[in-house]
């Protein structure tokens, strides 16, 4: 096949979608051309029902990645992202199944802290912030001695830790090495990650 603009990807996996009936695996020829136009590795693919959205026609689950069950996922981003993004994807599905396994530890800080911007004293547009080191900090720093947690999709709300044990000691480090602190919304977008 030839360089193909991503307006004409997006076209041509609407096309492989549509001609392959619900709950039936898309045949060799089908895989092979889904995996070109999405820019990603399939060693599965079937239309389904999405669970989450009953009018989304073009639900897909596939085999990807080191995944060993398939899964629900987006045909649309892996073509938005290309191949060439595609650890900038794992990285962003890997922060948000860190961060929201914190939220309960960041809810608590801003249940019991002032209800003001560290900052500028504001009592609007208030957020919890990582006042030093930045998320993206604490994330590299456990990575580097603990490795790439394992992750799942978690039914429809984004994606979670595999394995609790590896869940639990990411949140403890959390909390003894994050700071936390109350910014508003202008100050924390005026902040970026430079040390406080």
């Amino acid at each position: 096949m030839t360089q193909m603009t991503k307006k004409a990807r997006m076209e041509r996996a609407r096309e492989i979608i549509d001609r392959n009936e619900f709950g039936v695996p898309f045949d060799d020829a089908d895989l092979n051309d889904f995996s070109y136009v999405t820019g990603c590795t399939l060693r599965y693919a079937c239309r389904r029902i999405d669970p989450n959205y009953a009018t989304n026609e073009r639900h897909v689950e596939v085999l990807a990645y080191d995944w060993e069950e398939p899964r629900g996922w987006s045909w649309r981003k892996a073509i938005q992202i290309g191949q060439i993004d595609i650890d900038r994807h794992i990285k962003a599905r890997l922060t948000q199944a860190m961060r929201a396994s914190v939220a309960e530890q960041i809810i608590d800080y801003a249940v019991n802290a002032e209800k003001c911007c560290d900052s500028c004293a504001t009592t609007e547009s208030l957020t919890v912030d990582h006042v030093w080191p930045p998320f993206s900090h604490l994330m590299s720093s456990y990575i580097d001695v603990n490795g790439v947690p394992k992750i799942e999709e978690g039914n429809g709300s984004g994606f979670k830790f595999s394995e609790y044990a590896e869940e639990k000691r990411w949140r403890d480090y959390h909390q003894s090495a994050a700071k936390l602190g109350i910014l508003c919304r202008s100050c924390n977008s005026k902040k970026g990650v430079k040390r406080a």
